[in-house]
């Protein structure tokens, strides 16, 4: 099962290229991590993009924003459960 995800700037959507995800934890947390300082959000670290059956999942949205002094900007993530036969 496939759900989908996207994420908006000021009610614009994001260009696909500029979101990045991760679907497994331990991907995200990165071997001999924790939650408590994940490799995924170390300065330069990338989300793998991958998705697939992990026995851990997770649902990790970023996207890089650049802000001036005093600048602010909404943003918004939306994430949806994939569509199930039957329901």
């Amino acid at each position: 099962m496939v759900g989908f995800h996207t994420a908006y700037r000021e009610r614009r959507p994001f260009l696909i290229e500029q979101v990045q995800f991760e679907t497994n934890r331990m991907r995200f947390i990165g071997r001999g991590r924790t939650l408590r300082n994940p490799v995924a959000m170390e300065s330069g670290a990338d989300l793998s993009g991958d998705y697939g059956p992990f026995l851990d999942p997770i649902a990790s949205l970023r996207v890089a924003i650049t802000l001036e002094p005093g600048q602010s900007q909404e943003v918004t993530f939306v994430l949806g459960p994939p569509k199930i036969a039957g329901y």
